[in-house]
């Protein structure tokens, strides 16, 4: 209720086990999600059923000038 007073969206970060088996997603219709399943190769797509903003494919992308591993993720929102 805060954030959508301040004119922001809430959001859910979950993995797909966790948005499957542990949440009744019906009582947040009003979230986004985003999702991390990591297959590590955006072109292998998630097979997770649920609805989707973000997906974060990998946990251990590699970016130069950053040291270790990095997220990797795909918006599909404007």
């Amino acid at each position: 209720e805060t954030m959508n007073s301040y004119g922001l969206r809430p959001g859910i970060y979950a993995n797909k086990d966790f948005l499957t088996n542990k949440l009744d997603l019906t009582r947040f219709n009003n979230y986004d999600t985003w999702l991390a399943h990591w297959t590590y190769d955006f072109n292998k797509k998630s097979d997770y059923n649920g609805a989707y903003k973000i997906w974060q494919y990998s946990n251990c992308g590699s970016i130069s000038g950053i040291n270790g591993c990095v997220d990797l993720d795909i918006s599909y929102q404007n």
